[in-house]
């Protein structure tokens, strides 16, 4: 989709911009125009209320939004890192 096609763009810019390396960014997602994203990056995340298609094209599976998924993942894959 288009939307897709921007928000792959624009974070690959938006890297390319700070300097960041695409392999060290995280993404988080749990639609359809977030697999795009999800192929760029070095860690992709999906949301646990995402459908299991999106969730395959995920490294990671978190809980769900309305669970802190985000923090819940940052906590686990990130920041021990």
């Amino acid at each position: 989709s288009t939307l897709a096609a921007f928000r792959a763009a624009f974070t690959s810019k938006w890297a390319a911009s700070e300097g960041i390396a695409m392999e060290n960014l995280v993404a988080f997602g749990d639609n359809n125009n977030d697999i795009s994203m999800f192929e760029q990056v070095g860690l992709a995340v999906a949301m646990g209320n995402a459908a299991p298609q999106i969730q395959a094209h995920a490294d990671r599976v978190t809980a769900d939004h309305n669970e802190d998924g985000i923090a819940l993942a940052l906590q686990r894959w990130v920041l021990p890192a």
